[in-house]
């Protein structure tokens, strides 16, 4: 029986559904009751309310799904964002956010993931711009025209070590003389202690700070708000901060991806976000 693609539907439903028929296709006899068992529902009942559209998901059931399908972080980070979409539909100022969001992950499925031991070796900044200019053109073999096009200072040799571990990471190759990047993006694990990405985002930070005095404000944003966040929001107001990074991610993406006029230049940005506390914990008490 041929694995379905979640990537291919904009609806969880409709997945579920083809899913369902497949599974009759293969065995006429085959039942709710039984694939309620191998999904690990307690009852039928459940899973037949999720199929009607009386119900959607919830955070016990999204992990049997899961399973069941096999899925990878990749695909049921995409999985959740769906059952989302349809249970918000009737908000007409998030669902166009969720949409825009479950665009850009469909077009970028192809994303590789990075397990930490091979982040290792490209954690430092450039590496990551290398990869991005080599996904989206072909770069020289040359390391002082790389080292041209970037903005914060790097010695020759550790440009020169990251273009070898990239290559020998496999995350960039050559080409006629030229590096290209058979990945559009890359990807790595969300909250799991890394070391290897706490550099990174060390490093990026660091150049966050350097912008400031190196950079024409018409050329960078840099904002800050400080404000008190319940500690039970604050998983919500993480995934509203990666919702608005997708949605971000995809418009500049379809602006890149537009006809421009010849010669247009273009530069590759980095969106940093940092959400941090300020305080140990306090209670909202009166002195």
């Amino acid at each position: 029986m041929q694995k379905l693609d979640i990537f291919e539907y904009q609806n969880y439903r409709e997945f579920l559904l083809a899913h369902l028929e497949q599974l009759r296709k293969y065995d006429p006899e085959f039942n709710m009751s039984r694939w309620a068992r191998q999904m690990g529902f307690f009852n039928v009942n459940s899973l037949n309310l999720i199929i009607k559209g009386r119900r959607h998901p919830g955070n016990k059931t999204i992990p049997k799904l899961s399973r069941y399908f096999e899925f990878n972080e990749k695909h049921e980070e995409y999985f959740r964002y769906l059952i989302k979409c349809e249970s918000m539909k009737e908000d007409e100022l998030v669902v166009p956010m969720l949409k825009s969001v479950i665009k850009r992950m469909s077009t970028f499925r192809f994303a590789r993931f990075i397990e930490e031991k091979t982040f290792t070796h490209i954690l430092d900044w450039q590496s990551i711009v290398i990869q991005q200019l080599a996904s989206r053109m072909k770069i020289p073999k040359d390391v002082s025209w790389i080292k041209s096009k970037l903005r914060f200072e790097v010695s020759n040799s550790n440009l020169e070590a990251s273009l070898q571990q990239l290559v020998s990471q496999n995350i960039i190759e050559e080409k006629d003389g030229f590096y290209v990047a058979p990945n559009t993006g890359l990807h790595t694990t969300v909250d799991i202690p890394s070391e290897a990405i706490k550099k990174h985002h060390e490093q990026m930070i660091d150049n966050a700070k350097n912008s400031i005095r190196t950079q024409e404000i018409s050329a960078r944003e840099i904002h800050g708000r400080t404000l008190m966040v319940r500690k039970s929001d604050l998983e919500k107001a993480k995934a509203m901060i990666r919702e608005f990074s997708a949605q971000f991610g995809a418009e500049m993406d379809a602006s890149f991806s537009a006809p421009q006029t010849v010669g247009e230049p273009e530069e590759l940005y980095q969106l940093n976000v940092q959400l941090f506390s300020l305080t140990h914990e306090v209670n909202n008490e009166k002195h």
